[in-house]
């Protein structure tokens, strides 16, 4: 693995855990971040916690994919 596979990786990680933790604390911090201050308005708090933990375990996932250097199968090494 490369320096800027591990460097994307860990960031990803990083904000991905954060973004899993804001959904499942009582943080306030990201719930005035535009897009889910609108989800939170328009849905309410439920729907802007579900929508902060989907965020982070894609970014978690994408953290696993990068790390493992997955690839597609039509991508020539």
């Amino acid at each position: 693995m490369r320096a800027d596979q591990i460097l994307v990786a860990t960031v990803s990680a990083g904000l991905g855990v954060l973004a899993c933790l804001a959904a499942t604390q009582r943080w306030q911090g990201p719930y005035r971040l535009r897009s889910i201050a609108a989800v939170q308005r328009r849905y309410g708090l439920p729907a802007a916690r579900v929508l902060l933990l989907a965020i982070g375990l894609i970014l978690l996932v994408l953290a696993f994919v990068i790390a493992l250097d997955l690839r597609p199968a039509y991508r020539s090494q």
